[in-house]
């Protein structure tokens, strides 16, 4: 773990407990190490992250005559406790992860912040609970066992992660963002104290121009509170939306920051010029490091490495390589993520629309059009007309919102009965993996379902896990002001058309963003964070594919159905299929197997 906190590390024993650290130090570089008590020494705490309106809660807990022995936010945790008890959750803002222990009432309290920033698992034996940042880190517990759990990775083969509360181990469990466990003589209760809110019934919805003000504030706010720290900070910036205007917001509240940019070599994917306008026009210092397909063999194995569960987000490529080199020069960046599902900025969101027309058509027109867009040649460039017209195709059969997350994954159902041996099927017999989705019950309208599952799901356990485990790895915090807890309340309110229209995605963002952002910025063709994976597995990861998915390989594992697996390598490399998701899946799927033995 030394790798999350270098500066500094702390053990507490007491009893039942045990608590360990290590310190990234960000705030109070003198005094703040942890685990940190409270004045007579009954409540303890260890925090994984920042509580960024932990001064405004100091000043209210000093004025009910709380003593504060240290300077960092950390503190505030256990005060807030004694004044409040769990209540106390729902003042905190910040990212974090924290255990707490009352050692008077025996009271372990394990809580995660609202929207998933940073990490908590646990194992729950019959006599012991075994907790940590990282899953790596749980299994030095004699008591942990490591078996795979099939429902997890087939979980994993359709969307490229596993959504919390499971994770790909047998016995091993995420904490569910916005949720908090109690441990106690009593037993192990776990609550919910947060959820992103159900949007209001308009009978009138206000205009576009006061909520694009306001939105506007909202983010200065936040982008200002995440600038407080001891040490540099500096901003990530893509040549996208959400990062520039977060840099710009954060270079008008404290002026000469570091920008750090990711180029690529394959122009369809690369925005760094874009960076780089609006570097200059806000007066950063702009550093940019460049992603190359040469070095990605060389990169993978420590890639998987840094990886507990396997990921499939092939941008964890030049986000490490970001980190990495960001990390060179500062200890704090602000990003721009949360911005996409807040405000529908994917194209899955008007895809939707789309579905309904679709599905509209006679049959037999919509076999014409399958066959038409068979014909297309494949073209490996960033979001192309074929690849989402072949995306688009694969996910009109199911519902909404399964449809949407088939367009978002990897595999479909079908093609996994053609990938999995038929002892895999057989274990598998009854699973649903999209029993996730259940989570948007609540809303009515499908793109209202598909926004909430987005956060919920894509942006949780996919994005931030990639974020969290990247920057980490390098000991590098990232902050993501589109994600305060107010910021993220306003989005849930906002009118649905406000987001999204048939051919416009975050309408009100870029409402607001006007005469911050030059032209370029705010009506740019959106590239994302892609990473070209189709075209590297066609050239230099092409051996190394063939190799760490050879049929002898995969016969000796008996998971998947060898013959298959060679047949979407061959189609890809002949150019007659973009494969490149689901042979990315199984790759990554296949070196983090690699790195588990015993499995």
């Amino acid at each position: 773990m030394i790798h999350r906190g270098p500066d500094d590390s702390g053990i507490y024993l007491s009893g039942p407990v045990g608590l360990a650290s290590r310190r990234l130090s960000i705030i109070d570089l003198q005094t703040g190490n942890q685990p940190i008590p409270n004045e007579d020494r009954t409540v303890w705490v260890v925090l994984n992250g920042e509580i960024y309106n932990f001064q405004k809660l100091r000043q209210d807990l000093e004025a009910l005559g709380h003593r504060f022995s240290t300077q960092t936010d950390t503190e505030v945790l256990v005060h807030s406790y004694e004044a409040f008890g769990l209540g106390f959750l729902g003042t905190l803002k910040g990212m974090f992860a924290f255990a707490l222990w009352d050692d008077r009432r025996q009271t372990l309290v394990l809580a995660r912040d609202r929207m998933g920033e940073k990490p908590l698992h646990y194992f729950a034996g019959p006599h012991e609970l075994v907790f940590g940042s990282e899953l790596k880190s749980l299994f030095h517990h004699p008591a942990v066992p490591r078996e795979m759990d099939a429902a997890a990775l087939s979980k994993y083969l359709t969307f490229q992660y596993v959504p919390a509360p499971q994770t790909i181990f047998h016995g091993m469990r995420k904490l569910r963002p916005g949720h908090y466990m109690v441990v106690s003589p009593h037993g192990v209760q776990e609550e919910q104290y947060w959820d992103i809110p159900k949007p209001p019934a308009f009978a009138s919805p206000p205009s576009m121009d006061s909520l694009g003000e306001e939105l506007l504030a909202l983010l200065r706010a936040s982008v200002k509170a995440q600038l407080i720290s001891n040490v540099p900070v500096g901003v990530l910036m893509s040549g996208g939306i959400d990062s520039t205007l977060v840099a710009t917001l954060a270079a008008e509240a404290q002026p000469g920051l570091k920008a750090f940019t990711m180029a690529f070599d394959e122009p369809t994917f690369d925005e760094s010029r874009r960076a780089r306008l609006v570097a200059e026009r806000i007066g950063c210092e702009h550093h940019v490091e460049v992603c190359r397909a040469d070095n990605m063999i060389d990169l993978l194995p420590g890639i998987s490495a840094i990886m507990d569960e396997p990921l499939g987000d092939a941008s964890i490529l030049p986000t490490y390589l970001l980190a990495r080199f960001t990390a060179q020069s500062v200890k704090v960046v602000l990003g721009g993520d949360g911005g996409d599902e807040l405000f529908a900025g994917y194209p899955t969101f008007q895809a939707l629309r789309y579905r309904a027309a679709f599905r509209a058509l006679p049959e037999y027109m919509q076999r014409g059009l399958a066959l038409a867009v068979k014909e297309f040649p494949v073209s490996h460039k960033y979001l192309s007309l074929d690849f989402k017209l072949r995306q688009f195709l694969r996910g009109v059969d199911g519902t909404p919102e399964s449809d949407f997350f088939h367009w978002m994954g990897a595999f479909t159902e079908q093609e996994k009965q053609s990938l999995f041996t038929e002892d895999l099927c057989r274990s598998l017999s009854g699973v649903d993996p999209f029993e996730d989705l259940s989570k948007a019950a609540r809303f009515d309208d499908p793109i209202q379902k598909c926004l909430y599952l987005c956060t919920k799901l894509y942006l949780q356990d996919g994005v931030l896990v990639k974020v969290d485990r990247a920057s980490m790895a390098n000991s590098l915090e990232v902050r993501a002001p589109f994600l305060d807890p107010d910021l993220v309340e306003f989005a849930a309110r906002c009118p649905l058309e406000y987001k999204t229209t048939p051919m416009q995605t975050k309408v009100i963002l870029r409402k607001a963003a006007r005469g911050i952002l030059p032209g370029e910025i705010l009506w740019g063709k959106k590239r994302g964070f892609g990473v070209p994976v189709g075209k590297w597995i066609m050239g230099p990861l092409k051996d190394f594919c063939r190799d760490t998915l050879h049929p002898e390989r995969i016969r000796r594992e008996g998971l998947f159905n060898p013959g298959f697996v060679e047949s979407l390598l061959d189609d890809h490399l002949a150019g007659t299929q973009n494969n490149s998701r689901l042979l990315w899946t199984l790759l990554v799927f296949e070196l983090w197997k690699e790195r588990m033995p015993g499995l």
